[in-house]
């Protein structure tokens, strides 16, 4: 199954209580989380061959917990066309899958243009500089 067929067999407000379990500050963002899971809705996918993968922290760490790799490294319509491989220890509902995999798309940006806004500001500094080289820009 691929993400964007697990979004459109879902309902946003089963993914609800499983985005407060994964960090409880998902409280204040509910209404971009939906906005998110209704985007992915209307997306076209667009495959790209590669595949999520969903499995258990490295146990090296204090508290394990779910890792999904592969969600943010491509155009979201190339993310969500990618086939979910769920590591055979990992037993989830198939709203919790969702939920992880709507945490992980969004970590950067509740939108692909918030996304890109985020790593733009990472690598030109600050935000104040982006815009005064627009403005130039525009000038």
């Amino acid at each position: 199954m691929t993400f964007k067929e697990l979004v459109m067999n879902n309902e946003f407000k089963s993914l609800v209580p499983q985005l407060i379990s994964i960090d409880e500050r998902c409280k204040e963002a509910l209404r971009s989380f939906e906005y998110s899971f209704n985007l992915i809705r209307r997306m076209e996918a667009k495959p790209d061959g590669k595949t999520v993968k969903i499995c258990w922290s490295d146990p090296s760490y204090e508290v394990p917990f779910i890792t999904v790799t592969n969600l943010h490294d491509g155009e979201w319509e190339e993310c969500i066309a990618r086939e979910l491989i769920v590591d055979k220890e990992v037993h989830l509902s198939d709203a919790a899958l969702c939920a992880h995999c709507l945490w992980e798309i969004t970590f950067w940006g509740f939108t692909p243009e918030q996304e890109v806004e985020h790593f733009e500001n990472v690598l030109n500094g600050r935000k104040n500089r982006k815009k005064q080289y627009y403005k130039s820009k525009l000038a």
